[in-house]
């Protein structure tokens, strides 16, 4: 992401307000949490190959949906503790198919979060953690992503007794944990799956 140029200043903002929460609510570890959105291809090919030197063609076997996408919302509690995961899949209808248990299941024609994905999400994960259930005030942190900033989605967050820490837009890259340390080991051990 091409960095802003008042980068410290935003970042020395972002902190202070966190900073404040804490100090003011003294949330419990297990009452902050993070929750990221991230793109994954249902057709994941190596990213090399073995081949014998000077081949001027290499073929790389593919189901040839390498460039179809679904959509899994991760999110973790600064305790330590991941919730379960969301899966958004890009179509009208829900599938008909068995999912394991812990797997939250939404579908949208663009395959991304919307509105009623983050109420849901809201709803089946963020409010059933154990401290969810039990009400007590804690802190969610995520991007500002379109769906994230709905009066709707906003309410909900409020009336589960979160406060909502938002990340500048063009910050999460360096802010957002889910994004700098979580992202990328996940799609790497998807694609450990998909090779093997």
């Amino acid at each position: 992401q091409k960095l802003s140029k008042d980068l410290n200043e935003k970042v020395l903002a972002f902190h202070k307000y966190v900073i404040n929460c804490l100090k003011e609510n003294m949330y419990d570890l297990a009452n902050i949490g993070n929750m990221d959105e991230t793109p994954v291809s249902f057709d994941m090919p190596s990213n090399f190959t073995v081949n014998k030197c000077g081949e001027k063609t290499v073929f790389v076997r593919t189901t040839e949906h390498e460039k179809t996408h679904f959509t899994v919302v991760l999110s973790c509690l600064a305790n330590g503790k991941k919730l379960n995961p969301m899966v958004i899949f890009k179509r009208k209808l829900m599938p008909k198919e068995d999912f394991p248990k812990g797997i939250i299941v939404h579908v949208n024609p663009k395959g991304w979060m919307d509105e009623e994905g983050c109420k849901i999400w809201l709803r089946k994960v963020w409010q059933q953690r154990p401290e969810g259930l039990q009400n007590t005030k804690s802190l969610l942190v995520w991007d500002m992503f379109r769906s994230h900033q709905v009066k709707s989605v906003k309410k909900c967050v409020y009336e589960s007794n979160a406060d909502l820490a938002v990340i500048p837009g063009d910050l999460t890259s360096i802010l957002l944990p889910l994004d700098v340390s979580f992202n990328k080991p996940f799609k790497d051990k998807i694609r450990d799956k998909w090779s093997t």
